[in-house]
């Protein structure tokens, strides 16, 4: 993916296009990835994004890219890439527009005899945007799929 002029203006400093792992990653479009923690996920927010208002990104996009997002931070604090999600719970208290730049960030993570949950937060620079909560069965080490 290369990014516009107007994309490199928009997205921080320090967050780089992502490589989507899945077709249903590619198909977000706008997904970039912290340089310094891989597990910081973050969407770009484009009209193709929004609802059929033409001005707010969809909330059904944001939760899924919340639970994807999720997954990643999952995967890289317990080191399970094949984690299932149990629930995946968001309280909106502010919209998404076109052109933000949106990340959810973790802000609690247990991780205890097999489950783990995080509580975090999808916000953009200046406001927080919703509350996100999500549960999830980690296997055993000798029950994970190893990846090739």
């Amino acid at each position: 993916m290369s990014m516009s002029s107007t994309v490199a203006n928009t997205v921080p400093s320090g967050w780089e296009p992502m490589q989507a792992r899945c077709a249903f990653e590619a198909s977000f479009g706008g997904l970039h990835r912290h340089v310094e923690d891989c597990a910081r996920i973050a969407l770009l927010a484009d009209a193709g994004h929004v609802n059929a208002g033409g001005r707010i990104v969809h909330g059904g996009l944001l939760m899924s890219f919340a639970a994807m997002a999720c997954e990643h931070i999952v995967a890289a604090r317990t080191e399970c890439v094949d984690a299932e999600r149990l629930d995946l719970k968001m309280d909106f208290s502010a919209s998404v527009k076109s052109g933000d730049f949106v990340e959810v960030t973790c802000e609690s993570f247990t991780s205890i005899g097999g489950r783990a949950h995080l509580l975090g937060h999808l916000r953009t620079a200046d406001t927080v945007v919703a509350t996100v909560s999500s549960s999830w069965l980690v296997p055993a080490p000798r029950e994970r799929r190893v990846s090739a």
